[in-house]
């Protein structure tokens, strides 16, 4: 069978590429038995850019697999854990006027915590610049 039928299967086409990764590692490991065909397939999945408004796909090489007992049940397993839905994003409410004065956020622990960043950049800064001072006292 091909990777690019393979690929048509998954129950999560934009993990299409986590997919092609797995299947390339297990082939290393000498697990599961593939060969390139010289060809190559459009991936299904969306990639996006933070600076392009548009998507792009991604091109891979195509694989002729092995098609054993040991291959379906990992596929079958890959694909369900690739299909589980995965929460991306905040944990916490987004750091806005209104999340402070609705009381969502607390002002004072975002002060206490600014405050210890700028104290831990300022003593990285200063034993860096001491550092150097020393170095270049050495002969």
């Amino acid at each position: 069978m091909r990777l690019s039928d393979e690929v048509k299967r998954l129950r999560a086409p934009q993990q299409s590429d986590r997919f092609v990764k797995m299947l390339r590692n297990k082939v290393l490991a000498e697990e599961l038995e593939a060969v390139y065909n010289g060809e190559t397939f459009v991936l299904p999945k969306q990639f996006t850019d933070l600076k392009r408004t548009e998507s792009r796909q991604k091109r891979a090489k195509d694989m002729l697999i092995r098609k054993t007992p040991a291959y379906e049940a990992w596929f079958e397993e890959v694909d369900a854990d690739l299909a589980e839905v995965r929460v991306v994003g905040r944990s916490q409410p987004k750091l806005t006027l209104e999340n402070f004065t609705n009381g969502t956020l607390s002002w004072e622990e975002h002060v206490a915590a600014t405050r210890q960043e700028i104290k831990a950049k300022t003593e990285r800064g200063a034993a860096l610049g001491q550092k150097r001072r020393k170095s270049s006292r050495v002969p």
